[in-house]
């Protein structure tokens, strides 16, 4: 799991009350999870995370109050959002999602079929067996992709008929209802939500109003907080860089386009600070690079995905470059 899916948690832990720092670390989990968007951390942990939250607040849907605070910039799906300004309708979207997911998180699968003998569509996400679920992650991912949708499509077309959740009714159901506005069913096998298949030809509202709430809310949280970086052009592209990692949206002209500058001036500028684009992602992917192979298990084919390397090929001469040795060697050689 990408720790960007964390964004928000300890601010919402704040207002709680309780120390996120303390939450995550009773879980077995590196406190970075909390500061730094591009670490990996395992899926199931994010599932144990959350559970263990709900006990120790006491509040059963938590998880459904923490996605709601994402509104409107849903941060913490801040590349899905990026994304949307380069898509003309829905279903380009969606597709770009799933692709984009893939190197987001192993740990489950999004998929989008049609339901024989309607206009419906099934859009399931779907967990590894082995994967012990819960109910607070069900419902973060549930809430977070309706509401997303809703804003992005701003289309009634796109309101659900059903939604299903894999674990046991709740004793309460009122902010479920207020949040869904459809049918619910509960013990489904999958968490799943049906839809008229009409919503994948909707347009796409205006890009920058789609992905601007999003690029505002990491600059004020990864660029801004830096001293001179309010006028750091090579910051604002790493933070950029940061939303676009894993999208294959990686080049300038795109990474200009969510800064809404245009490509020249963003040469300008970086050159005035003796930089170069090329530099900064080759910088930015060595070291993202380097701290997976040291701290995580993920294959190296997936690493060269996450890093938008067109294939692991790719990935592997550039790692040499920079390292004198094989992703693997590395590996091998500085693990903790």
């Amino acid at each position: 799991m990408r720790s960007i899916g964390l964004t928000g948690f300890k601010e919402l832990m704040a207002a709680r009350g309780f120390d996120a720092i303390k939450l995550v670390q009773e879980v077995g989990l590196d406190p970075r999870v909390l500061t730094h968007s591009n670490l990996i951390y395992p899926y199931q942990k994010h599932i144990d995370l959350w559970e263990h939250v709900a006990d120790r607040l006491g509040d059963p849907d938590i998880g459904l109050k923490y996605a709601l605070s994402m509104r409107p910039a849903f941060a913490n799906l801040g590349p899905i959002i990026v994304l949307a300004q380069f898509e003309k309708t829905a279903g380009d979207w969606f597709q770009s999602g799933m692709r984009y997911l893939k190197y987001h998180s192993n740990g489950f699968q999004l998929s989008l079929t049609p339901i024989e003998g309607t206009n419906d569509l099934s859009m399931r996400l779907t967990t590894d067996p082995l994967i012990r679920r819960g109910r607070q992650v069900a419902e973060i991912d549930a809430t977070l992709s309706l509401s997303m949708a809703r804003q992005t499509l701003n289309s009634d077309v796109f309101e659900p008929k059903v939604v299903r959740f894999p674990h046991s009714r709740p004793a309460s159901v009122e902010l479920h209802s207020q949040i869904f506005r459809c049918d619910l069913e509960f013990n489904a096998p999958f968490l799943e939500a049906v839809f008229s298949k009409d919503f994948l030809t909707l347009p796409l509202r205006s890009p920058m109003r789609i992905a601007r709430p999003v690029v505002r809310w990491f600059a004020d949280r990864l660029v801004n907080r830096v001293p001179t970086a309010k006028t750091s052009a090579s910051h604002k592209v790493r933070m950029a860089i940061s939303l676009h990692l894993g999208t294959k949206r990686l080049n300038i002209h795109d990474v200009s386009a969510t800064l809404e500058l245009h490509p020249k001036q963003l040469q300008r500028d970086l050159l005035a600070e003796g930089k170069n684009f090329s530099e900064i992602v080759e910088s930015v992917r060595q070291e993202l690079a380097c701290s997976l192979l040291e701290t995580s298990n993920v294959p190296v084919h997936t690493i060269a995905g996450y890093l938008d390397y067109s294939n692991s090929s790719a990935f592997l001469l550039a790692f040499k470059r920079w390292q004198d040795m094989t992703p693997s060697q590395y590996r091998k050689k500085f693990k903790r």
